[in-house]
């Protein structure tokens, strides 16, 4: 059976993975967000600003944001 300490130290590197990959899905996000923002669709155009707004796949931003 497994100490308490493996099983923290197991789930604690994979919230790490989980975390990391969830950051590289958003900024792969934010590329495709921007790219379709920039063709003028205009959901697009709302998300990106929301994603400045939030910090989300790009340093918050609110100046960015409001644009």
């Amino acid at each position: 059976m497994q100490s308490l300490k493996s099983i923290f130290t197991n789930a604690l590197i994979a919230l790490g993975l989980l975390f990391g990959l969830t950051l590289s899905a958003a900024a792969t996000d934010f590329a495709k967000t921007e790219d379709l923002a920039n063709q003028g669709y205009v959901n697009s155009q709302f998300s990106l600003g929301a994603m400045y707004e939030q910090g989300v796949g790009v340093d918050k931003d609110l100046f960015q944001a409001f644009k």
